[in-house]
């Protein structure tokens, strides 16, 4: 997860984003965005919920409780976090 400077930088990033994508500048108040920062484990909750079945079938995960499934899906995760400094990347989220 983004710590609190990350977040606000992403929190910017996506206003602006929006602002540019449907023509509307409104302005963003401190207490909007802490409206929606409060916010933000709830919308990574529902965003994990709903990508948790299409990243299983993209990647061959297995959703079995079997020890070999287990195995299987551990092998999985560490061959794709291979070469990868961190689980999280924010940059990738608002390239132009």
């Amino acid at each position: 997860m983004p710590d609190h400077g990350q977040e606000t930088a992403l929190l910017a990033a996506s206003w602006a984003k929006a602002s540019q994508v449907t023509g509307m500048n409104l302005t963003h108040t401190p207490n909007l965005l802490k409206l929606i920062t409060n916010h933000g484990s709830q919308v990574h909750g529902e965003l994990k919920a709903k990508l948790h079945p299409l990243i299983e079938a993209m990647f061959g995960f297995h959703s079995s409780q079997s020890k070999s499934a287990i195995k299987k899906n551990q092998s999985l995760a560490e061959a794709l976090k291979e070469g990868t400094n961190s689980a999280f990347k924010v940059n990738i989220l608002f390239s132009a």
